[in-house]
């Protein structure tokens, strides 16, 4: 199906909430979506209205807005590599939320796609000059095999059912040579943390704050689990953890094809 630069566009029967059907489910895992009898598309829905990650950069505590820019900054750097040498380039922007992470790529972009499971989210995207929306599940992207330079997906991987099917579709996308960018949160010094915090009685430094494991985080990833996931679908080139923002980096470039 043919995306509009202007239209905003729904795909399959998890996008538009009526579908029973639970896609890419880990075989004997159960996840919370499922408990509450929702579809992935619902629960996202849910998640996005009751915890809207792009207000982190506003949030009233100074240290998480610390924390929120470090990561972005990082992630732009990885992406500004990815860029190197390209005097035009497309690029998706995975799991997008309000786009903060691609809004403000300059050139060689000439165009960013925007993809979110939840339409309401790319609905609130208004700048139209460059760009496509679309609302659809990252493991059945409506775009065109290697059809992309780059592709971004901040903070995207821990809330899908199934991650390495997403990141077969990411880089169906893109061009042999394209590179995916992204981060992940590494939850379990987050975790360890929260809990020296309560321990030692000192919760209002992050005051609302889940306890335990962020809302909707459905996989919690280690350096080698995510570089070996990642391995199996590209090069890896660059990849790190930074414990000042918890989070892990990385980003793969996709194989040319072989002669």
């Amino acid at each position: 199906m043919k995306v509009g630069s202007r239209g905003l566009k729904s795909y399959g029967s998890v996008m538009e909430g009526n579908g029973n059907r639970v896609p890419n489910k880990v075989e004997g895992q159960e996840f919370p979506f499922e408990k509450q009898g929702l579809s992935v598309f619902e629960w996202n829905r849910r998640l996005n209205l009751d915890h809207d990650q792009d207000r982190l950069l506003q949030h009233g505590n100074p240290l998480i807005r610390w924390i929120e820019a470090r990561r972005r900054r990082t992630l732009g750097r990885l992406v500004a590599a990815a860029l190197k040498g390209q005097s035009s380039a497309r690029v998706l922007d995975a799991g997008c939320g309000t786009a903060i992470v691609a809004s403000d790529l300059g050139p060689p972009v000439d165009r960013v796609i925007y993809v979110d499971i939840d339409p309401a989210v790319v609905s609130r995207i208004s700048d139209f000059s460059r760009v496509h929306r679309v609302a659809a599940d990252l493991t059945h992207l409506p775009l065109a095999s290697e059809s992309l330079d780059v592709a971004i997906a901040s903070a995207v991987l821990e809330h899908i059912p199934d991650p390495d099917r997403a990141l077969d579709d990411l880089t169906r996308v893109l061009r042999p040579g394209g590179s995916l960018v992204l981060c992940v949160p590494y939850d379990r010094a987050v975790v360890a943390l929260k809990g020296a915090l309560r321990r030692l009685r000192l919760t209002w430094l992050t005051p609302g704050l889940s306890p335990g494991l962020a809302p909707g985080h459905l996989h919690v990833f280690s350096g080698r689990d995510l570089r070996s996931r990642l391995a199996r679908v590209g090069e890896v080139c660059d990849f790190s953890y930074d414990p000042f923002c918890f989070c892990l980096f990385a980003r793969l470039v996709k194989k040319e094809h072989d002669d």
